[in-house]
């Protein structure tokens, strides 16, 4: 046996240290890739949560601006007022606004699809990585 590891020796050393030096190389850059990998997540949900929070934010200027508008309406109902325009025009800004409050609550749903999505690989590397460890 002791033929055998004096006869595996190389210029670096004997075979099983280069293989454990290799393996112990490979597992490094492993941990590495999967902490960069964590790290990327970790950045893609913060960028999910801000755009969400803009988005929620945008939503509830909408929703203001959707109250004043019905308020008005309100207002020039109640004082008789004769001026159909005005109260058509005021029934189209609604209709618009809610059309892009609408459009707003779509891309908040796909964000929050996207979110989930972020989730499930974030959960998924980890457990990966527990596996691995």
């Amino acid at each position: 046996e002791e033929m055998h590891s004096y006869r595996g020796r190389t210029r670096g050393g004997c075979v099983k240290c280069q293989q454990t030096r290799s393996l112990l190389l490979a597992v490094k850059v492993l941990y590495g890739f999967f902490a960069f990998l964590i790290i990327a997540v970790a950045v893609l949900a913060s960028l999910v949560f801000r755009k969400v929070d803009s988005i929620s934010e945008e939503g509830s200027f909408y929703d203001k601006k959707i109250m004043k508008v019905q308020e008005n309406i309100h207002d020039l109902t109640s004082s008789n007022c004769s001026d159909i325009h005005d109260v058509g025009h005021f029934g189209q800004e609604v209709s618009t606004l809610k059309k892009e409050f609408e459009d707003i609550q779509k891309m908040i749903l796909g964000q929050e699809q996207i979110l989930d999505q972020a989730s499930r690989t974030q959960q998924s590397l980890s457990s990966n990585n527990t596996r691995i460890i």
